[in-house]
């Protein structure tokens, strides 16, 4: 077994009780958006990416210890201060292994490793006395997790002649960032279906006419199964200009479903990026 640097053993204890969610479920899904961005220049035609983690436990003892098996401190409300541990004890065994200086590494792995509810006895000397504590493993569980990215690979180009020169783009990648304005999906361009997967098109300037479908993540938005219904934006597409489009949820037509008055295509931002179909 690979062993463990005594200054990383006497905190490692220390970090994992101090773990805590640091992040917010919409910063999570930020962070997520901007890992795919940076996915997107590393794995180049690829337009999907998984990561997962299985589901995990570990036990914090809470007790630091030197590698020479001196308790350094015992943190309040712990297994290891339930169990009667104290500052300046002597561990010297936990359950069937001996603590030296060159098995600590080892122990505190298995200390870890622990599976919850099984027991927990440690001999210790205290005040030149040998005693012995007993208690029950409180485990942690760190639920598994799997991450699907579909990553804003390259641009797609779209409707260019032999003509065109000069372009812009649409995007559908980012979350709009105003109230009531959701994401949309690119469904055609000038009344073609588009086939592409990509979040980002390039278009020759002029007039485009733009069919999407809302993607409306809003408890008031009640579809009954119905079918997406395609609805037309027209875009004039100026050169080296980039057009956000999405779909805005119109509260005071929440209930107008049939037709779907509740929400309507919109660009809404427009940002200045290059475009070259050269």
């Amino acid at each position: 077994m690979k062993p463990i640097p005594a200054f990383s053993l006497m905190f490692a204890l220390l970090s994992i009780a101090a773990m805590a969610p640091v992040a917010s479920a919409q910063q999570g899904v930020d962070l997520a958006r901007a890992a795919a961005a940076e996915l997107a220049k590393e794995l180049g035609d690829k337009e999907q990416a998984t990561y997962e983690e299985a589901a995990r436990s570990y036990f914090d003892w809470g007790a630091i210890i030197r590698p020479d098996g001196k308790v350094l401190s015992v943190r309040e409300g712990s297994v290891a201060a339930t169990m009667g541990l104290r500052e300046n004890d002597q561990v010297e065994g936990i359950n069937a292994l001996q603590v030296s200086g060159d098995s600590l590494g080892e122990v505190l792995q298995y200390l870890a490793s622990l599976e919850h509810g099984s027991q927990l006895t440690v001999q210790i000397k205290r005040s030149g006395e040998d005693l012995q504590l007993t208690g029950q493993v409180l485990a942690t569980v760190v639920p598994g997790w799997r991450l699907h990215i579909e990553l804003p690979r390259r641009d797609h180009v779209a409707g260019v002649t032999a003509s065109s020169s000069a372009c812009g783009r649409l995007s559908v990648f980012l979350q709009p960032s105003i109230i009531d304005h959701y994401p949309a999906r690119i469904i055609s361009i000038n009344g073609e279906p588009l086939k592409s997967l990509s979040p980002n098109l390039v278009l020759p300037v002029g007039e485009h006419i733009i069919g999407l479908v809302e993607l409306i993540d809003n408890r008031q938005v009640s579809r009954s199964g119905a079918i997406d219904q395609v609805k037309l934006l027209s875009v004039v597409v100026e050169a080296d200009k980039k057009y956000h489009l999405g779909s805005h949820f119109v509260r005071s037509k929440r209930y107008e479903r049939a037709n779907q008055n509740y929400w309507e295509p919109v660009v809404w931002k427009v940002t200045e990026q290059s475009c070259s179909l050269d």
